[in-house]
């Protein structure tokens, strides 16, 4: 099947529907132009690729595969188009509508498999080599400067918080991964998001530097101004310069999302044109493609996990399946925070959850055989939790977070966590949102030399809390 014929056919397809739909042809003489015009010209294709099938091997094979689903979809597509228009048949109607989603899905798996094949087999740009760049680097006194989310998506990391707590080192080795994938250090890349995928939990507030690698490089694809091009073409050099790793197959799966991200926006869906929101579906399928195919691969690294909930999400996949895949991860890695964020954020409300979905989970996940309730732990999760509501939930009036439990285990992550500043700040938070007083003054001296701006907001700040507790 020629690309111009398939191109064709389907314009013809549409320039059908166009006058269907405004009443210039008849639904009988749609399904008509359908038997005469469209419905043979996927036969024949169909009849080509089964023929040609047998004989093709190697490299190929997965990409013809492909191409033959591609066309048997388009070939019951049109048939069905032509049942519902002959009959008035709407279950044929519905079935035409399915078969067109499915094949819009298949094409988006064909087109990725032919950019990786263009960008692994097309030459590396002697200006993004790893040798020049560092040359350009060295003797021009550059320095990378790091991406960031706008303040309106993300509060920044307080320039005045302590630099080894969990917050500003989190950001500070997402700048240096921006900073290695733009000048082509690959292998060093590579290297560290190993050794830190090793070590988790490894900063003084329990989180993990694995974390602020994937955020950074997260950032770098949302906010960069980077084109897709771009991206994937170093995902193929990092390809070339560590054989075998995985890194960079889920650094591009996280390529191709931030890509349907940008087509969607930030808006809520009805804000969404219906032109954005096909584009987001079909590069979304490229980065679901992208994990499954690495699957076997990828299992044992947590950032599979993470992006398979996000990807997941994205593509409103059922809420068992997406438990499923958080239970496999946390199994695997009990301490890595963002599996949690990831599966408290599909709970949320506005997604496919209510305050009682998270709740439960919060409850499940914190209990044990041994104990009644993990505190420290649920603590932690309506932390996050919080976070993701970003202040305008007060988890102890709008959702059902105990403040007693959690008081309790944040003295236990205290305890556990006593260099960090970050820590201390949050636990006088909620313990100004619960508005228990004297726990709040007990803590509020400790801050005077142990600030951490990045644990408050604008809706609750330090200073709100001291009129609405603190005694003059």
């Amino acid at each position: 099947m020629e690309e111009a014929g398939n191109g064709g056919n389907l314009l013809l397809w549409q320039n059908l529907a166009v006058q269907e739909g405004t009443g210039i042809i008849s639904d009988a003489e749609l399904a008509q132009r359908f038997e005469h015009d469209i419905l043979p010209f996927w036969q024949n294709a169909d009849e080509r690729l089964r023929k040609e099938m047998p004989g093709i091997k190697g490299e190929q094979r997965p990409f013809v595969s492909l191409l033959a689903e591609f066309v048997r979809l388009r070939l019951r597509w049109a048939q069905a188009v032509i049942d519902a228009s002959k009959n008035g048949d709407a279950n044929r109607a519905q079935d035409a509508r399915n078969l067109m989603d499915q094949t819009n899905l298949t094409q988006a798996r064909i087109q990725r498999i032919e950019i990786r094949s263009a960008m692994d087999h097309g030459p590396s740009a002697l200006a993004n080599s790893a040798a020049v760049m560092w040359i350009r680097n060295t003797f021009a006194g550059y320095q990378w400067k790091c991406v960031r989310p706008p303040p309106l998506f993300e509060t920044p990391v307080a320039a005045a918080d302590m630099k080894t707590d969990g917050p500003a080192a989190r950001d500070a080795v997402g700048c240096l991964a921006q900073k290695l994938f733009m000048s082509g250090d690959y292998p060093s890349l590579d290297s560290m998001m190993n050794q830190y995928a090793r070590s988790m939990p490894d900063l003084p507030d329990g989180g993990s530097r694995l974390d602020g690698i994937f955020n950074g490089l997260d950032n770098l694809f949302m906010y960069g101004g980077l084109e897709i091009e771009q991206e994937l073409g170093r995902t193929s050099d990092w390809r070339r310069a560590v054989k075998g790793s995985v890194e960079p197959e889920l650094v591009e799966a996280l390529a191709f999302r931030d890509w349907a991200l940008s087509a969607r926006g930030s808006g809520f869906i009805n804000t969404v044109s219906p032109q954005a929101l096909q584009l987001f579906v079909y590069r979304t399928e490229m980065s679901a493609t992208a994990l499954r195919e690495v699957a076997a691969r990828a299992r044992s690294n947590p950032l599979w996990y993470q992006l398979s909930l996000s990807v997941g999400r994205d593509q409103s996949d059922d809420l068992g399946k997406l438990r499923a895949i958080f239970d496999q991860g946390a199994a695997k890695f009990p301490q890595y925070l963002p599996l949690y964020r990831r599966m408290l954020n599909i709970l949320m409300p506005r997604w496919f959850g209510s305050y009682e979905k998270v709740d439960a989970f919060i409850v499940e996940t914190t209990s044990r055989p041994d104990i009644t309730l993990d505190r420290e732990t649920y603590a932690r999760l309506y932390w996050t939790y919080a976070s993701l509501e970003g202040d305008d939930t007060n988890i102890f009036h709008d959702a059902s977070a105990d403040w007693e439990t959690m008081r309790a285990g944040f003295k236990k992550m205290i305890q556990r966590y006593p260099k960090s500043d970050f820590i201390l700040n949050a636990f006088a938070k909620f313990a100004c949102l619960s508005g228990d007083a004297h726990e709040y003054a007990s803590v509020r001296p400790l801050l005077a030399k142990r600030f951490s701006a990045t644990a408050w907001s604008d809706k609750v700040s330090i200073d709100s809390c001291d009129r609405k507790l603190m005694r003059r």
